[in-house]
């Protein structure tokens, strides 16, 4: 089984550890606000909405940048539609949900002039801790680790490493009895128990 460890690190560094790949898992698509959007943190949805931007109307998304990450949006005409005044076609939003928690994405559907939309959709999304490629569940444990400078990642993780503004320290894992955090001088130490270090 695959194990995956996320670490998030605020100011200096915020991290993603992963062992192993990716798994691949259905990116489900939603039209009806009507119906809660259930995610696990990591994973990607996609809204789909009526528009017709040849009639001069677009869709205005709002939402929890903290919680959703927009990770593409396209507009797609219908085959039959292509290139007529108010031949419609599709939007689609493509999100990454980020942190757990509920959070909600609203999209106004109104002219670029016009301050009042014509349409209002709500999509209500419930995003619960990551799932491993096995299907087990991810927990989420805190670390008071502070001043450090580097870090060093032994094993097999994909890092990424992103500027903050405070330091918090969180690994999201499914197997926290194996996993070592420490810190040696100005170092923050991340691995598997072991396994040595670089």
């Amino acid at each position: 089984m695959k194990k995956v460890l996320t670490l998030t690190l605020l100011t200096v560094f915020s991290i993603m550890l992963l062992s192993g790949c990716r798994g691949d898992y259905p990116v489900n698509t939603y039209t009806d606000p009507a119906n809660a959007i259930g995610t696990n943190v990591g994973r990607e949805f996609i809204l789909a909405l009526d528009a017709n931007p040849t009639t001069g109307y677009g869709w205005d998304e709002n939402f929890d940048n903290g919680k959703l990450k927009l990770l593409s949006k396209e507009y797609r005409a219908a085959d039959t539609g292509a290139g007529l005044v108010g031949g419609g076609g599709t939007q689609f939003y493509r999100f990454q949900a980020l942190h757990l928690g509920q959070t909600a994405i609203t999209l106004a559907y109104r002219r670029v002039s016009d301050p009042n939309p014509a349409e209002v959709k709500e999509f209500q999304v419930n995003i619960a801790s990551r799932v491993n490629e096995g299907g087990d569940k991810m927990a989420t444990k805190q670390y008071s680790y502070d001043g450090f400078k580097k870090i060093e990642v032994s094993a097999a993780f994909e890092v990424e490493i992103v500027r903050g503004d405070v330091y918090a320290v969180s690994i999201t894992a499914d197997d926290f009895p194996h996993i070592r955090v420490e810190k040696a001088g100005d170092t923050l130490q991340l691995g598997r128990q072991g396994i040595e270090w670089f």
